[in-house]
Order: C-alpha cells, then structure tokens, then sequence
C-alpha cells in the first residue's frame, strides 16, 4: 500500500481520519542529551507525512493543531507521535512541513542522480547513503574517486540539472513484472 505522500508528493494539506490514538514514548537527543517524550501513537486512515526509512527522515507537520515529531512505519501502516491525544474517528486535517518536505525532496532527487551517473560513468555501486540534516552521505563501493572522476561526475550531474531531466515516481505492484528491472542497494 502507497501512502498519500508517495502518491502525490507535492500535497501540503490533507484531510482524513483518527483509526488508532495509544500513549507512546519517543526517545530522542536534545543538545547532545537523550530524552524520553511521552505522547501518544496515531494511527491515520492516509497520511501526507512520510515515514522515516531508506536513509530518509521522516516530514514534520501538524494533525489539526497538534505538531508531529515523528513518523515511523509499522508494517503497511505509518505511526505519527504526538504530544496530545486525538479522537477515535475524527476527521483531521494533516499538513506537512513543506520546508522540511522539500528540502529531502532535493537531496533524495540530488541522491538518485548521483548514483545513477557514479554506476553509469564508473560501475560505482551505491552501498548505503543517509540524508542528514547539515550534511548527506552517500557511500559507494570503491576504496577512492579520483579527482578526475570526482570532476566528470560533477560535471555530468550538473549537465542533467541543466537540462531538466524530469523526475517520475512509479509505484508498483509486488506482482508487477517490472519490480525486477528495478534496482535497489544491496
């Protein structure tokens, strides 16, 4: 199942409703120090706001009024923690951070394009990547990219980036004959 979010990634506002709302615990760092929240998990019919995973974190936003600090998966579902209960089967207005939403948008879209053209020029393999909040990182399988090469991929990227090679989503079906053309990190 596609969430909203992978549906339409340009969406800024979205309204549905409460299926599930159960106090929670986030952990999270503040200032170097580790801190435990309690708030609550919510459950929503659909949702705009992406689950953090595959290196990407997780959009911000507000349920209502309420401000999400964390979007998790739980299997085909997305979690949101929240600071205040919500109500069973109320509808909710959901709006993403787009700041927040379209800054991972370019670095995720800068990603891809890196890691096509280091395979394509190179036969450099992406092996992890991580998109953070000063710096991103992508790691690829070679011991070192030599200062010529570093050139002529920065050099292709940017050719891409001037011409307006378009960017496409295409969700698939499990069963869809075209996942095995589909490449992932391995």
């Amino acid at each position: 199942m596609a969430f909203q979010c992978q549906r339409d990634c340009y969406m800024k506002e979205f309204v549905t409703s409460v299926v599930s709302c159960c106090p929670a615990e986030l952990k999270h760092e503040v200032n170097g120090k580790k801190e435990t929240l309690k708030g609550f998990n919510v459950k929503l019919q659909d949702t705009i706001l992406f689950p953090e995973g595959g290196g990407q974190p997780d959009d911000h936003g507000l349920i209502g009024d309420v401000p999400v600090l964390r979007v998790t998966r739980q299997g085909p579902e997305a979690v949101h923690f929240v600071g205040s209960p919500l109500e069973v089967g109320q509808e909710v207005q959901v709006q993403v951070d787009w700041e927040r939403r379209f800054d991972h948008m370019q670095q995720h879209s800068g990603q891809h394009l890196i890691t096509a053209l280091a395979d394509t020029l190179f036969g450099y393999k992406t092996t992890s990547w991580e998109l953070g909040r000063q710096r991103s990182t992508i790691e690829l399988d070679t011991p070192l990219v030599k200062p010529a090469q570093l050139q002529a991929l920065e050099e292709a990227i940017n050719e891409k980036i001037r011409v307006h090679v378009p960017v496409t989503v295409q969700l698939l079906s499990i069963d869809d004959p075209a996942v095995e053309k589909v490449h992932t990190l391995r």
